[in-house]
């Protein structure tokens, strides 16, 4: 396993991991928003502020 827990960004992210997300869209036919990559509180990557798209 290559340690990701200090991506904060997307693009942070190996090729691989990046193309798991995409797939797992695709399949669900859902956006995937937000993506832990360790326990803390800032090893969140945010792609998509799903409040904000709702105001």
């Amino acid at each position: 396993w290559e340690d990701i827990s200090g991506a904060r960004d997307f693009d942070d992210l190996p090729v691989k991991a990046r193309d798991y997300v995409l797939r797992l869209e695709e399949l669900a036919g859902a956006h995937v928003s937000c993506i832990g990559v360790g326990p803390g509180r800032d090893q969140t990557i945010v792609r998509r502020d799903v409040l904000a798209s709702r105001v």
